[in-house]
């Protein structure tokens, strides 16, 4: 069986968009806190570890892996939730955004 590889990938992309969504303030013209930014970026890396792993092979279930990748998804969310918040604060001085 044949499965096209866009559905597949859509589903961590969408699972961390709704996990974002439901973190942060939906209102327009609120503006999220640094803290929010960080703690949406934590649960999204939450979401991504679980959605990662049913695709794990058995031999790949063991502890140290699981730590690992677990660990990596929480630093590559909260890094590029830090780049977010640098680049946010950067449009405030420059006068781009309020």
């Amino acid at each position: 069986m044949n499965l096209p590889i866009g559905p597949i990938a859509a589903v961590p992309m969408v699972c961390a968009a709704i996990a974002l969504d439901l973190v942060l303030p939906l209102q327009r013209g609120t503006r999220a806190s640094a803290r929010r930014i960080l703690l949406a970026a934590a649960v999204a890396g939450v979401v991504l570890f679980l959605v990662a792993l049913p695709v794990f092979s058995p031999e790949h279930l063991v502890p140290g892996v699981l730590t690992a990748t677990f660990g990596a998804r929480l630093v590559g969310e909260l890094a590029v939730a830090s780049g977010v918040i640098g680049v946010r604060r950067l449009l405030v001085r420059a006068g781009t955004i309020r």
